[in-house]
């Protein structure tokens, strides 16, 4: 009978207080180590993404934040803080986080770290991504065009003229001058 009351009491410590446990989410689950990527912005421009973060179900204790998070990368920031405090139980919290997209195009990094109480994940570190892409138009031409002849009668010599764009917004229009 000693021994029932023993392992009795085992199971009532385990199971009256479950630690908290940190997860965090932006649509899909961002792994404690993991990487988010917001995607290609236009160079001037930003994207926000709200992320969420969660107290496990079953945990029994609230979990702690200290706020403000750390974010590393010029091009990151966090423009709403998380609460300093999630319930117990499957409790939220959320918080967003800014892509800035700045000259020179092309890749740029950066770091979440979220300080917490979690025993196992702290501090909650999440690796960002984001491209940044030039909007600027740029239009190509190969190629030198001289008069063509005036004469009826008389064929023009052939020439070549290359245009090509990138970045456009629009499709080039060429027209040629008339009369």
């Amino acid at each position: 009978m000693k021994y029932l009351y023993i392992i009795l009491a085992l199971l009532f410590i385990s199971f009256a207080s479950r630690a908290q446990e940190m997860d965090v989410s932006v649509g899909s689950p961002v792994a404690d180590g993991g990487s988010y990527d917001f995607g290609s912005v236009n160079i001037g421009s930003f994207t926000d993404h709200v992320f969420t973060i969660t107290n496990a179900a079953g945990s029994t204790a609230a979990l702690s934040i200290t706020t403000p998070i750390t974010v590393t990368g010029s091009n990151f920031s966090c423009t709403t803080q998380p609460a300093a405090s999630v319930g117990s139980n499957g409790g939220t919290t959320t918080f967003t986080m800014r892509f800035t997209a700045s000259s020179p195009a092309g890749s740029k990094t950066g770091e979440i770290v979220i300080t917490n109480n979690d025993p196992n994940e702290n501090p909650y570190n999440i690796n960002v991504s984001g491209t940044a892409v030039s909007t600027t138009s740029t239009i190509t031409t190969s190629g030198t065009l001289s008069a063509f002849t005036a004469c009826a009668g008389t064929a023009s010599a052939q020439q070549s003229f290359t245009v090509s764009g990138s970045n456009l917004t629009a499709n080039i229009v060429i027209t040629p001058p008339t009369g």
